[in-house]
């Protein structure tokens, strides 16, 4: 599953234009990412920066324009053991798919690629 500070109806369509075959959760009190400490505030002078435009697709996507996620992957076990996470401020970067694969695989003796082509572009 993926965990979106998005408004339910922009994580639907998020989910339904990428084609996705998991569940994207929204998050927009920020419960989640609090739980996961992932979240941090804005400071003031990051918040001047944004435009009144930007805020308002924010509040309309029903995210708090002060508090914001930190992106992570994480692949769980079904007994709660983490087994792979990456966790990076910055937006740009994310996990390595072919990383998580390989902790999908360690952990389930499933490898979605061996039989999913789409999944290796």
């Amino acid at each position: 599953m993926a965990i979106s500070p998005d408004a339910p109806d922009a994580s639907l369509s998020t989910a339904e234009k990428a084609n996705l075959e998991f569940a994207v959760l929204s998050d927009t009190s920020a419960t989640a990412i609090t739980a996961f400490g992932l979240n941090y505030t804005i400071d003031s002078a990051t918040r001047a920066v944004l435009s009144e435009s930007e805020a308002e697709l924010a509040r309309a996507q029903g995210v708090e324009t002060e508090v914001l996620p930190i992106p992570a992957t994480y692949v769980i076990g079904t007994d709660g053991t983490v087994a792979y996470a990456f966790v990076d401020p910055s937006y740009t970067h994310r996990a390595d798919p072919t990383d998580v694969v390989a902790a999908v695989t360690a952990l389930t003796g499933y490898n979605p690629w061996a039989t999913d082509s789409w999944a290796r572009g």
